[in-house]
């Protein structure tokens, strides 16, 4: 909450407050307000991809059509395609050089947070547990 001079906005010739010029109040929007706007647009904008998605990924894999590998797939082709128009060039070249790999298309670029194109299922599989001993020696 900011608190203004009501001569302020006289001396602009804004508003004319008489003897209550003292004691102005501005109030920002509320929060519930922002998030409430903020996610009607995120809708409104994402609708389109979220349309693709369902007439090519979910609608095929719930009639059993395709795997659940091959709906991530092509449920990822066009949130890609709507991220990839959102980010400048170089924004996508400096986390490409920061991730160590290097593209030569944008279908090139690595859709998980690792870097290569195992599966889930993969990663957790050779996922290994460090001992306790060895963890508290990595600290020191």
């Amino acid at each position: 909450m900011r608190i203004f001079s009501g001569a302020d906005y006289a001396a602009a010739g804004q508003i004319d407050l008489g003897e209550d010029a003292d004691n102005i109040r501005v109030d920002s929007a509320a929060n519930q307000i922002l998030v409430g706007l903020s996610l009607f647009m995120t809708f409104f904008i994402m609708e389109p991809v979220w349309a693709k998605i369902d007439v090519n990924a979910l609608q095929p894999y719930m009639a059993k059509e395709i795997s659940s590998e091959q709906a991530l797939i092509e449920a990822s082709k066009p949130i890609r395609a709507f991220m990839l128009k959102q980010a400048r060039a170089k924004d996508v070249e400096l986390f490409a050089g920061l991730a160590n790999v290097s593209p030569k298309t944008a279908d090139d670029l690595p859709t998980d947070r690792c870097g290569n194109k195992r599966s889930i299922r993969d990663r957790k599989h050779r996922a290994r547990v460090v001992p306790k001993s060895r963890r508290l020696a990595c600290r020191q």
